[in-house]
């Protein structure tokens, strides 16, 4: 059957046909306008607006070498640097100018970390223009920095800038020469001199936050990163800086909000994922500390600072082996990073390995011999070779160092005790309980002490003692439990377990005790239904499931109830 339209149908189609035509002719012709468009949005600090104009732009005109440098360009700027090279290759291929094009190339390659290739690609690169050369010469330059090679990018510098020396970004990278030589001063004073040549220049101030860094003016680093960042809130660079000042003044929370922001302005970006690292690290999630870094170490398998992290995080979770090959690459390339052989001392302790422990950490303290922290690792390892009198000697030294460490001060008494010099490390640990209420590790190092040597009613002495100085806290109750156990006063312990359940519901040692004096005395059934209450209160405790989990083992359970209440604890934190 044939179709047939009215007048009014056919009109109509053929106005709209007409519209498609139209449009399809203007589309040719709007690339100019969408590449204008662009420029102004990257005028004003917009590389997404702009990126959005320059693709619609090259839909329509995929061979616009301009489009393509400046989509580079705008990707680059938006935290996105592998698809800004590939833009720019693009751009080359379409004979782009070489004058812009291989220097945003190398900056492209730059922020990947790309060093080497940028020397073997870019460092005999020729260009007509001074100002290009001095601008690729100057990321050749950080390329070589970047590999340790400061007399290279030295060098490289020189020759690119020639004559001139009025680019303040080739100014700060010759400051970044100057630190990394030790010369501070003229590191300072080159930094300066690029700050008077451009007073906003973003990486010149974020160098002269790292300058007053080292000479210990940590606070100003921070007022000066801070200004940055309120001056120009996409200055991704100074927010990176900022990081790790603010986790080691212990300001996570202000950490947290800097690397947020980086995420929205450069999800994607090495600098973003790394400050991701590394405030999750400083936060105790190691989990996604490690998520977080394993693309950077990917990108920059022997990068020192990338090494060094994934080696922290990897300590943190327990993952020692990948810890050790870590810290090990990081000290082949940097032998004077004295937090790597710090914690290579801690894993070759807690794997058994005391004399690595010791040779690490002597040759630690040979560069370092006053740091606190190297000595009373030291003091560890000596502990743990047998050596007590020896360890401690190197606590002796930390502790007159740093004279307010609690902690190294109860770890020298220990050390005492463990030398035979009881009455002294006794005494010490009485004149430590007695000098600080809001402290207990003296109380309870001092109870363990009596305890070791059988005095029962010193070591009761001592947590009465600690219960009047911490009457809130359960652990004051639940060591006086513990000294009645060793007592066989079974009554007692248990009255004490109770008062600490009192003081917290829901703290788990207390309450384990008490299934466990259950089960000494018969009573299976009542340890069970003790962690079930718990449970009904907070069923997703790992602690109470896997302390259920122990009690139906020890009382004739069968394997599959016992390796249920496994599996439910597993699953409430699927991570530990």
């Amino acid at each position: 059957m044939q179709m047939t339209f009215s007048n009014r149908a056919m009109q109509l189609a053929v106005a709209a046909l007409a519209v498609v035509v139209v449009l399809a002719g203007c589309s040719k012709n709007e690339a100019p306008a969408l590449i204008a468009s662009a420029k102004s949005y990257l005028e004003k600090s917009d590389p997404r607006s702009a990126i959005i104009q320059l693709k619609s732009a090259l839909q329509e005109a995929p061979d616009n070498a301009e489009a393509r440098f400046l989509l580079a360009k705008a990707l680059l700027e938006n935290g996105e640097p592998g698809p800004a090279e590939t833009e720019i290759r693009k751009a080359l291929d379409l004979k782009y100018q070489p004058n812009e094009a291989y220097p945003l190339l190398a900056r492209t390659l730059l922020a990947q970390g790309q060093y080497n290739k940028i020397i073997s690609e870019l460092g005999d690169r020729k260009l007509d223009s001074n100002q290009a050369m001095v601008d690729l010469g100057t990321s050749v330059a950080m390329a070589h920095l970047s590999l340790g090679e400061p007399k290279a990018a030295l060098a490289t510098l020189d020759a690119a800038l020639g004559a001139s020396s009025g680019d303040a970004r080739a100014v700060t990278v010759k400051a970044q020469i100057a630190a990394t030589s030790g010369n501070i001063p003229e590191a300072l004073s080159l930094v300066n001199k690029a700050l008077a040549l451009a007073p906003n220049d973003l990486d010149a101030s974020v160098v002269k936050a790292q300058l007053l860094v080292n000479q210990g003016q940590r606070e100003e680093a921070v007022k000066t990163l801070e200004g940055v960042v309120e001056a120009n809130p996409r200055a991704t660079a100074a927010r990176f800086a900022l990081v790790p000042l603010l986790v080691a003044s212990g300001q996570i929370d202000k950490a947290v909000a800097q690397v947020d922001a980086m995420k929205k302005a450069g999800p994607q970006l090495f600098t973003t994922l790394y400050a991701d690292a590394l405030v999750s690290y400083a936060r105790g999630d190691a989990a996604h500390a490690r998520d977080a870094i394993q693309p950077v170490l990917a990108a920059r398998p022997n990068d020192p600072p990338t090494l060094y992290l994934s080696g922290l995080i990897d300590f943190q979770l327990g993952s020692f082996a990948s810890s050790e090959e870590s810290l090990r690459k990081v000290l082949s390339q940097a032998p004077d990073t004295l937090r790597a052989r710090q914690v290579l001392a801690a894993i070759y302790l807690r794997t058994g390995r005391s004399a690595q422990a010791m040779e690490m950490l002597d040759l630690a303290l040979r560069r370092s011999p006053d740091d606190a922290t190297l000595l009373r690792e030291a003091g560890e390892a000596y502990l743990a070779s047998g050596n007590a009198a020896r360890a401690a000697e190197f606590y002796e030294r930390a502790n007159a160092i740093d004279k307010g460490d609690v902690k190294s001060k109860v770890r020298l008494a220990e050390a005492r005790f463990a030398a035979g010099d009881t009455a002294r490390a006794i005494k010490d640990l009485e004149s430590l309980s007695a000098a600080d209420t809001t402290e207990y590790q003296a109380d309870l190092a001092l109870i363990t002490a009596h305890l070791r040597r059988r005095e029962f009613d010193q070591a009761l002495s001592a947590a009465t003692a600690l219960e009047k100085k911490q009457p809130a806290n359960p652990l004051s109750y639940n060591v006086r439990g513990v000294v009645y156990i060793s007592k066989h006063d079974f009554k007692s312990a248990r009255a004490s377990f109770d008062k600490a359940l009192e003081v917290d519901p829901a703290y788990f040692t207390a309450a384990r005790n008490l299934a466990m004096l259950d089960v000494e005395e018969q009573k299976p059934e009542d340890a069970r239904k003790r962690y079930e209450r718990m449970l009904e209160k907070n069923p997703k405790d790992e602690l109470l499931l896997m302390g259920l989990a122990e009690v139906l083992a020890m009382t004739g359970h069968s394997p599959d109830e016992v390796k249920a209440a496994i599996e439910r604890g597993i699953a409430a934190n699927p991570t530990a």
